[in-house]
């Protein structure tokens, strides 16, 4: 009995050991090679609006995939490349974003604050933001507060009696929530001012620097549509370059193949994914960007549509060209026209994230309620985007 005893401990020991081996090796080649799949975080603060600019905070975070370490109860956090809070100004053209300055609290508990809350006040030429980094050990809110100086464009932290005398100052006041005003807007609205803004504008890190993204695993990224949208996003950016009709085709098609093997609870989440990224690929892979868009469209009739029922409407809505959808509508182009997939111009629109062209379909009364071949309507399209807040404003919902 004590021999069995023994070996029994023994075998249990190899195991042990074998397996931290192969969990220590396991850790060095994730160190050593690029992730395949990066998550990213983008929360966005309400805004100050001040003459021609409008001032943010956004929470940007590129991490690797978590898990539940307990169901519906624990969740531990992938590992984090890159994680910051940085201001930005937006004109009111919406054409410029530019990033002001990157804000370090000394004293941040980060992971755990958020910038959803931030207050704003000015004076004179500075702007003032507070916000909170984290917790106290008495589960209290952390707040820090910073100076911007739109002249100097500057930017520091303000601490210690200085702090305590702007707050007082500032923002502690009476009968209304503290350092909101006429001139502070809400998150949404910031968001969807932000609609479509391409991912180099933001001057951040993207997905694909953290990412080994060669083409074949992009393509599957595409097919097995991994990750989030920013991922998805950038490792379709990174075939872009290659990406010819033909191979398009194989991708779809792929997907289409792909959808056929789900059950049948997952093929009603895919279906819809499908629908989106199938379009987006087909058209980006025929026109490349919005001008290369806008010179063929005009070469075509207003009743054009290619073989899977994708109408020149479509396209310029994709590419949020509102003068080539009112020449095409005036020329009777059908506003509620239908692909193979069932979608319409306006889930195009939503699709692309494009707010100027969704805008002109809904003010110009197109169908809400059509639904596409997986059973989503428009709303159930752009309710998970930065578009939400405009469409909720132009339905009334």
């Amino acid at each position: 009995m004590r021999r069995t005893i023994t070996s029994i401990n023994r075998i249990k020991l190899f195991t042990e050991t074998v397996t931290g081996i192969m969990f220590l090796l396991a850790g060095c080649t994730c160190d050593m090679l690029k992730a395949t799949e990066v998550n990213t975080h983008r929360d966005i603060s309400d805004g100050l609006r001040r003459g021609n600019s409008l001032y943010f905070l956004c929470d940007y975070v590129l991490s690797g995939p978590g898990y539940t370490i307990i169901p519906m109860y624990a969740y531990k956090q992938g590992k984090i490349y890159y994680d910051a809070v940085h201001l930005y100004s937006l004109d009111s053209e919406k054409s410029g974003l530019a990033r002001l300055a990157s804000l370090k609290p000394t004293s941040s508990h980060r992971g755990r604050g958020s910038v959803k809350d931030a207050r704003w006040a000015t004076m004179g030429s500075s702007i003032y933001v507070l916000y909170r980094t984290g917790w106290s050990s008495a589960n209290d809110g952390v707040y820090e507060l910073f100076l911007f100086d739109s002249t100097e464009r500057l930017a520091r932290e303000i601490t210690g009696d200085e702090k305590s005398s702007l707050l007082e100052r500032l923002f502690v006041t009476k009968g209304r929530r503290p350092g909101l005003g006429r001139d502070v807007i809400p998150a949404s609205r910031v968001r969807y001012r932000l609609a479509g803004m391409d991912d180099e504008a933001w001057q951040l890190p993207l997905p694909a620097d953290y990412a080994d993204l060669n083409e074949k695993q992009c393509e599957r990224i595409l097919i097995e549509q991994r990750g989030d949208t920013s991922f998805r996003r950038a490792a379709l950016r990174n075939i872009l370059p290659s990406l010819s009709e033909e191979k398009a085709r194989g991708i779809i098609a792929a997907m289409e193949n792909y959808k056929s093997n789900l059950s049948g609870y997952k093929q009603k989440i895919y279906s819809p994914l499908l629908e989106e990224w199938s379009a987006r690929i087909a058209i980006l892979a025929r026109y490349k960007n919005a001008a290369s868009a806008g010179e063929k469209i005009r070469r075509t009739t207003a009743g054009f549509a290619d073989a899977d029922g994708r109408t020149a409407l479509m396209v310029a809505a994709y590419f949020n060209d509102t003068s080539l959808l009112d020449t095409l509508i005036r020329a009777g182009a059908a506003i509620d026209a239908r692909d193979a997939y069932g979608c319409t111009p306006l889930m195009y629109a939503i699709f692309g994230t494009a707010p100027d062209a969704m805008e002109y379909f809904l003010k110009k009364g197109a169908d809400t309620k059509t639904s596409s071949a997986s059973g989503w309507t428009a709303w159930m399209f752009v309710s998970g985007s930065d578009l939400r807040e405009g469409y909720l404003r132009l339905t009334g919902k």
